[in-house]
């Protein structure tokens, strides 16, 4: 219409609008540091409860496995997220979330904000899915199973304030492996000599300023079928 001029995205550039807007970012503030709600956030209700200091265990948990699946089958994009236990069934959405946060932030190497993760997911065409669990309603202890379609496994439970992992793959680990600061896994094929082959890869970490404190850990995995090395950071 001739009588109609569109600006699309100019209507915020006035002086009014700034003033408005600089007036809402500091209230917001304010509002957040006084634990009270912020109107108007995209994602909020997922972001609130990641913020909440009882889930901070839960959002390390999803983004540690989301990175071992990433290193052990960069190729996989279907990821099915089972869930056990009453505290993490509580906040399984979230669980999820921080699974893609994990996992994309592997594959593309950049840092992967939690309100991002979906979208970039769509994007990429990777697809995170809670599965139903079968089990007692009333089951107490957690755990968190994540499958790829590439046929691999990993379990992950929380305990104190750190999460580890109890299984790969098929193969448990007793005891579970801490997933905080460096993690190494290997997978030995038909090794005959498994102390001295344990021996040389630590040595020769040691020799490259790997282990110059003691939040490394090196597991080694026997296998028959293939052979794969990753290193896993949890910053």
């Amino acid at each position: 219409h001739p009588l109609v001029v569109c600006t699309p995205h100019l209507g915020a550039s006035t002086k009014e609008a700034q003033n408005n807007v600089a007036k809402d970012i500091a209230r917001q503030f304010l509002d957040i540091m006084n634990g009270k709600s912020v109107p108007g956030v995209v994602n909020a209700p997922l972001l609130s409860e990641m913020l909440k200091h009882q889930n901070l265990l839960w959002t390390r948990l999803g983004r540690n496995i989301g990175m071992v699946a990433a290193m052990d089958s960069p190729k996989a994009r279907s990821l099915k997220i089972s869930i056990n236990g009453n505290e993490a069934r509580k906040v399984a959405k979230l669980i999820r979330e921080t699974v893609l946060v994990g996992f994309l932030s592997t594959i593309t190497g950049k840092e992967v904000k939690l309100i991002s993760a979906s979208n970039l997911a769509q994007e990429m065409n990777v697809e995170a899915k809670l599965e139903p669990n079968d089990t007692d309603g009333h089951c107490c202890f957690s755990t968190v199973r994540l499958q790829t379609e590439t046929g691999n496994e990993y379990v992950a439970i929380p305990q104190g304030r750190r999460s580890y992992l109890t299984e790969m793959n098929g193969h448990r680990f007793e005891p579970a492996i801490v997933m905080n600061g460096h993690l190494t896994i290997v997978e030995l094929i038909n090794s005959t000599d498994y102390e001295k082959m344990m021996k040389t890869m630590a040595t020769n970490m040691a020799i490259n300023s790997v282990t110059r404190s003691n939040d490394h850990s090196l597991v080694a995995i026997h296998s028959t079928e293939s052979l794969s090395t990753f290193s896993y950071v949890d910053h």
